[in-house]
């Protein structure tokens, strides 16, 4: 989803605070969230983002194993690890599992609801898991579905998982689904409080939310201490480590903000209203379980360049910042998070 910002972010890089000046890192939950009205985007443009939708998930070439963090199997492992416990491959595998735990006392038929869907292999892999029984699948870009009937097809999946071409807020809906879930499309939403209410209004009693999101701030807008952290983390790595997957850039040794238009322009709904999930969640679902899942050095400072870490000295420094990254994005700025709620 972040594949075609990870250039840009780093092409206005703010002045770094000088680290050894900062106060303690602010817990995330103290930090106010950014109004949603001053957001340059509003939710009547439908159409630019069903465009831009609709061309991401048109064929395109897939990045080298390793390029992004999505594909480094050394940070899916991590991640599924905070998540379930164990070092598992497999993206997203670590949510599936948790939630298929907490869906097992659920009586069959298990209904799912999904929304932003994409090409749905996400769903097919939660079905796969036995983490439901069926799946309603929206998505607003038809390209997305196109793709996706296909893929369950092919899977044998069709007669389990429907996909809908359709704003799921605007279809008539049931109100008593087992699950309603989120994979790295509530941040996508122009009103995350209004969708996160809509999620359990379309629960039955005992019903379960999830999601597995990027609950950074609100279009990538950073904090200061968020910049000086990853920023201090790539001064202290050699050049060679710091070397684009694509064999000619270095990544600066510098964290960057993208300023908020660009990003709007290059994605009308990118990270819209991200920084209020969690507030929503906690307001919401006050018994939620959250999983906040690291970012800061993953997804920002050392994304496409993970290749460079092959030898075993090199891979347990990786280890070492991934540690490192579990911690300091709890008390800082957490870029992803799981949750799991069920509806008293």
């Amino acid at each position: 989803m972040f594949r075609r910002l990870a250039g840009a972010m780093r092409r206005r890089a703010p002045s770094v605070p000088d680290a050894s000046t900062l106060q303690p890192p602010v817990p995330v939950e103290e930090v106010a969230s950014p109004p949603t009205g001053s957001d340059p985007v509003e939710a009547s443009d439908a159409e630019a983002v069903e465009q831009f939708w609709d061309d991401k998930n048109k064929p395109d070439a897939e990045l080298p194993p390793n390029a992004a963090w999505w594909n480094a199997p050394l940070i899916v492992r991590h991640i599924n690890r905070v998540v379930c416990g164990e070092p598992i491959d497999g993206i997203h595998a670590g949510f599936h599992r948790r939630l298929r735990d907490f869906m097992t006392d659920m009586p069959h038929p298990r209904r799912a609801l999904s929304i932003g869907c994409g090409a749905g292999t996400k769903e097919m892999d939660a079905l796969a898991l036995d983490v439901a029984d069926t799946f309603e699948c929206y998505d607003v870009s038809g390209e997305a579905v196109r793709v996706a009937r296909q893929i369950a097809q092919d899977r044998g999946l069709a007669d389990q998982i429907v996909f809908h071409h359709a704003d799921a807020f605007a279809a008539d809906l049931r109100s008593d689904f087992d699950l309603v879930y989120w994979n790295n499309a509530l941040h996508h939403m122009m009103d995350v409080h209004a969708s996160v209410q809509w999620s359990r209004d379309h629960l039955r009693q005992g019903g379960v939310f999830a999601m597995d999101d990027y609950v950074g701030a609100t279009r990538l807008q950073h904090s200061p201490e968020f910049v000086a952290w990853g920023s201090r983390l790539l001064a202290l790595l050699p050049e060679h480590l710091r070397r684009h997957w694509n064999g000619t850039d270095v990544i600066p040794a510098v964290v960057g903000v993208l300023d908020s238009a660009e990003l709007a322009r290059i994605d009308p709904s990118e990270c819209a209203d991200s920084g209020s999930i969690l507030p929503a969640v906690k307001s919401i679902f006050p018994d939620a379980e959250i999983i906040k899942t690291g970012g800061i050095a993953y997804f920002i400072a050392l994304t496409h360049t993970f290749h460079n870490y092959t030898s075993e000295t090199e891979l347990a420094l990786l280890n070492a910042i991934l540690m490192a990254d579990e911690a300091v994005s709890d008390r800082v700025e957490s870029q992803y998070a799981v949750v799991i709620a069920r509806k008293s």
